[in-house]
């Protein structure tokens, strides 16, 4: 797992507590995805409601 992925990995937690794959998925791993310049997290909180973090990557040269 990327830096990125793990920070919003540990900031889901900070502010979430324990959370899980959302149904259809079965890791944490899965539950991430790129979109444009995006890094999207969705996850479920402890009550089973799905959450999502958005972090903006920037490009790097």
């Amino acid at each position: 797992m990327d830096n990125s992925r793990e920070e919003l990995l540990r900031k889901a937690v900070a502010l979430h507590g324990r959370i899980q794959p959302t149904r259809t998925r079965k890791s944490l791993e899965e539950c991430f995805t790129t979109e444009d310049s995006k890094l999207i997290f969705w996850f479920n909180d402890e009550t089973g409601t799905t959450k999502v973090l958005i972090k903006e990557e920037t490009a790097t040269r």
